[in-house]
């Protein structure tokens, strides 16, 4: 069979398709017999996986060779730029940022400075530690706040902290478990 739809959270056809195969792992879900909800691939499935790993050799070379603006990457891990280019592909993510535990911005994208103050939402998600009972921080996943009438999440992510923001004060479960699962895939 042929791969007539894929969808990453708002990101779909074959930009889904490449985005996932930049995932270092995950699970997929071939349904048989069922029609798609959707056609928005119209490229044979061989198409595909040749461009995809076309598309990873030339980003790989063009971070060997310098060729991408450093200021487009920050100066961080492997996983951690996988983790910024998944959650930048998503359309409903206005604005994204990564800082260090010293309070380092590290990388911002989008308007998200606009409607948070960066440096004391980090301080704050740094220090909350002191706030709550042992043993409550090594368990907690996110923090969530309205500012402005927007919605910014605040995740620990291997030695750094990811600040999203959106448009809106509520996101779709399907949206949210998405993130997570990006979030959770490049944490080790």
């Amino acid at each position: 069979g042929q791969i007539v739809h894929a969808a990453v959270g708002d990101v779909v056809g074959e930009d889904a398709v490449y985005t996932i195969l930049s995932w270092s792992s995950g699970d997929f879900r071939f349904v048989g017999g069922e029609r798609s909800p959707r056609h928005t691939i119209n490229k044979n499935w061989e198409y595909l996986l040749i461009e995809g790993m076309r598309k990873s050799d030339e980003m790989s070379l063009e971070l060997d060779k310098g060729d991408i603006e450093s200021s487009e990457l920050p100066p961080v891990d492997e996983q951690t730029r996988l983790l910024i280019k998944n959650i930048s592909s998503l359309s409903d993510c206005q604005g994204m940022a990564i800082v260090n535990t010293d309070g380092e911005e590290l990388y911002r994208k989008g308007d998200i400075a606009k409607y948070v103050d960066i440096a004391f939402a980090t301080r704050f998600f740094l220090r909350i530690s002191d706030l709550l009972p042992e043993g409550i921080l090594s368990r907690m996943e996110k923090i969530s706040f309205i500012s402005k009438d927007r919605l910014v999440v605040v995740y620990p992510f291997r030695v750094y902290i990811v600040l999203l923001g959106f448009n809106k004060a509520v996101l779709p479960r399907k949206l949210e478990a998405t993130i997570e699962n990006i979030i959770s895939r490049y944490q080790v």
